[in-house]
């Protein structure tokens, strides 16, 4: 092993061990404290009135007020509002680094920007029901992980809204029952809307930020950088639904086939729906649309043990196969070394080794290329008014001496990926 390569080896673990102590020495962390559910007396899942106007604030009656409810689980925190019973902010806990990650919300520091996540759309007969997205909803269970918030009645219909924070999977459920109080059978759809932001924002990546549609035979990817105000993009009959950016993945997941609708409603904010199927509801008779959000990091163990397809999200791609062998093998490292830092560095060797044998007759050719240097401009300075016989003497001067011209770039084009 060469002097250059040891030297990159203890260069690299020095900045991977040194640079998090310097960085605790020249600063001191900052603890952000969550809001005590207790601080609201009204319930024990209540969050704290911030008082600040949400999009919709002009529409509410004079009475009313904003209700913003906390659920919580070793994996996220969510704030529920009592408006639409709409999802405005969505947290992940990293029980690794036991950081806490805005994965959504309308401010810049989230992951995934965007507002009004999972608000409900009613349907009959293709004609949409107003109000059901911008409706005081009443809260009428609740627990730690899950609420369930009613609405009023509008034109016939009640509406039930129940969010539940499934545990270790990286699940959210959003159940809608839709009741029907008229006399007479009606034919309903539901829609299941969020909002997304794709400004430029290099610290997460987000201009990278793309949807991608799985229908039963096929895998539909936009970037949302090029959906154009005005325009957008419909499938029918998909499966799910996910919201990418490099990192981390927001996937809606209905029980039943449904329409998928990407639409730009201005240059900076993109609609993600999802439509279901009608179902004919009986008389004074109800109907539970069922829908699961895996929403969390771009993990492939993680992805493919939900058994969806959600892994294609990573190994998509032309150097798709490659990736997941490395992220593989790295995972592997990890779970030896406890260390990420320590598993690239070792993973990193591991790929030298593999390509040392390619790399050694890399140097050799490149070697002998250097080696045939005189003759080659001899044989340029002699046939300098004749290329075609120039081309013909540098030719057989490779096939005497053995040599590749090209032999040197082998081992560089296979550490693309």
């Amino acid at each position: 092993m060469d002097k250059k390569f040891l030297g990159f080896l203890l260069l690299t673990f020095l900045i991977i061990v040194g640079y998090p102590k310097y960085l605790q020495f020249i600063s001191s962390p900052v603890v952000s404290q969550p809001p005590s559910p207790s601080e609201n007396a009204e319930s024990p899942f209540l969050a704290k009135d911030t008082g600040e106007k949400v999009q919709w604030q002009k529409t509410l009656p004079a009475a009313e007020e904003e209700k913003q409810y906390i659920l919580q689980n070793e994996l996220y925190k969510i704030i529920v509002s009592n408006i639409g019973a709409q999802v405005s902010l969505i947290e992940l806990n990293d029980n690794a680094t036991q950081d806490t990650i805005t994965l959504y919300n309308d401010n810049d520091d989230a992951v995934l920007k965007g507002q009004a996540f999972a608000s409900v759309n009613v349907f009959e007969e293709e004609k949409k029901i107003n109000g059901f997205d911008k409706n005081i909803y009443t809260c009428i269970d609740s627990g730690e992980d899950f609420i369930e918030l009613e609405s009023p009645e509008i034109s016939g219909l009640k509406l039930k809204k129940k969010i539940i924070l499934i545990g270790g999977k990286n699940i959210i459920d959003v159940n809608v029952k839709i009741t029907n109080v008229y006399d007479k059978q009606r034919p309903i759809a539901i829609e299941l809307i969020s909002s997304f932001f794709h400004r430029e924002d290099k610290k997460y990546e987000i201009r990278f930020v793309n949807a991608v549609i799985k229908s039963f035979d096929k895998f539909e990817v936009f970037s949302l950088n090029k959906i154009k105000k005005g325009s957008d993009k419909f499938i029918q009959d998909g499966e799910w639904l996910a919201i990418e950016n490099k990192y981390f993945t927001i996937i809606s997941d209905p029980y039943t086939p449904f329409s998928a609708n990407i639409k730009a409603l201005n240059d900076d904010l993109i609609n993600s729906y999802t439509k279901s199927s009608p179902v004919e509801i009986e008389p004074n008779n109800f109907f539970v649309f069922k829908n699961s959000f895996y929403i969390g990091p771009k993990e492939y163990n993680l992805m493919k043990s939900h058994e969806r397809g959600y892994e294609f999200l990573i190994a998509r791609g032309f150097w798709g196969g490659i990736k997941v062998l490395l992220l593989n093998i790295l995972n592997w490292l990890y779970l030896m070394f406890h260390n990420y830092g320590i598993a690239i560095i070792v993973l990193t060797a591991i790929i030298k080794l593999v390509l040392a044998p390619l790399s050694h007759k890399s140097f050799q050719s490149m070697k002998k290329m250097q080696e045939l240097q005189p003759k080659m401009k001899a044989l340029q300075e002699q046939y300098k008014d004749n290329p075609q016989q120039l081309n013909k003497e540098v030719m057989d001067l490779y096939r005497r001496h053995k040599a590749n011209p090209l032999g040197g770039c082998l081992p560089m084009l296979l550490q693309i990926p």
